[in-house]
């Protein structure tokens, strides 16, 4: 194989390899920061003091 076709193929693969792991990490990061169960506690009670509702 000639220079430039390797150099090709190193581009290729590489943007495979990078396509796939930002398909995969950016779902799994984005669910791991907005983990509802982390920031609620459906438990604790809580009150709107003196709230008007329409």
């Amino acid at each position: 194989m000639n220079e430039i076709k390797k150099l090709a193929f190193a581009k290729l693969s590489m943007s495979i390899v990078l396509v796939i792991a930002g398909a995969v990490g950016v779902p799994y990061s984005a669910h791991a920061h907005h983990s509802v169960s982390a920031q609620y506690d459906y438990d604790w009670p809580f009150f709107f003091d003196n709230a008007v509702f329409t």
